[in-house]
């Protein structure tokens, strides 16, 4: 099923505060990183979702966090 994605601003704005708030939250980044990806995942109706870093040195992808994927 293809992802749900808040097509109206108020939805966006709401999503965008929430994950704010995630990352203002005085937790271990790692458990922070997975409370947004869970966040996403829920507000987009989502089966999986994942974030990634960028290395800045080599520009390499590395998986920070994913909920859904077994």
């Amino acid at each position: 099923p293809e992802a749900h994605v808040p097509n109206n601003p108020q939805s966006a704005i709401l999503v965008a505060e929430k994950v704010g708030r995630l990352l203002d939250e005085r937790r271990p980044e790692r458990e922070r990183l997975h409370r947004v990806v869970a966040a996403l995942k829920r507000a987009m109706r989502a089966d999986v979702c994942s974030l990634y870093r960028v290395s800045s040195r080599t520009g390499d992808l590395y998986l920070e966090a994913t909920d859904g994927l077994s």
